[in-house]
């Protein structure tokens, strides 16, 4: 990775902290000094997922040469963190932050909601897309998620509890967010989406949400 590869897109005004495990927004009247020195954060989105643990060391060492102060990480990694249903494996994101830490560069985690394991897609078809033509579409690329299914959520939330319990109290924390480019995934047609959409319709119209609607 090179240097000037880390540095594009890279400067953020951090307005959610970590505090005692607890998410606290911070506004500009509430800190009327911003901004000020040492509050203006430059860095980069890092997938240290696709990398070796020497590319990772590599990698950090440039991020400190170049003079970063933060760094995004998480997205696109859920599988990482829970390879098989139900376990968690929070070893190697331990190691990155320990490193992180020694460099002084701080880090925005990142709560990567899609795309969602495969095992989820195998044990829950209903995760898989449907097409307008009623197609089921495989999860080939990423964000091939069915968002609105009941099972993707209730493991997303399992997942996000797990991730924030672990890291609340991690002094290389700086922030936390949530998904990586929300609502750029694939448009679902299953029978259950259109469901909920009618109920939705019906609901927001004052209508009784019963039956199949038209």
């Amino acid at each position: 990775m090179g240097r000037y590869k880390l540095i594009r897109n890279a400067i953020w005004f951090v307005t959610v902290v970590v505090l005692s495990g607890v998410l606290v927004a911070q506004s500009a009247d509430q800190h009327p000094d911003w901004p000020g020195k040492g509050q203006l954060f430059v860095g980069t989105c890092y997938q240290p997922v696709d990398r070796s643990p020497d590319q990772i060391r590599h990698d950090v060492a440039l991020m400190k040469q170049a003079g970063f102060s933060i760094v995004r990480m998480g997205d696109l990694s859920w599988d990482a963190f829970e390879p098989s249903d139900g376990q968690f494996q929070f070893a190697w994101f331990d190691n990155l932050l320990a490193q992180m830490n020694q460099a002084g560069i701080k880090v925005i985690l990142d709560i990567g909601g899609s795309p969602a394991p495969i095992w989820l897609h195998q044990k829950y078809p209903k995760v898989n897309v449907v097409n307008e033509y009623g197609v089921t579409l495989h999860p080939a690329e990423r964000y091939m998620d069915d968002i609105s299914e009941p099972a993707y959520q209730k493991h997303l939330i399992r997942f996000a509890d797990e991730l924030t319990r672990h890291y609340a109290h991690n002094p290389t924390l700086a922030a936390i967010g949530y998904n990586n480019e929300i609502g750029n995934g694939f448009m679902s047609y299953s029978d259950a989406d259109r469901l909920r959409f009618v109920t939705w319709l019906k609901r927001k119209s004052g209508q009784p949400s019963g039956g199949r609607g038209t």
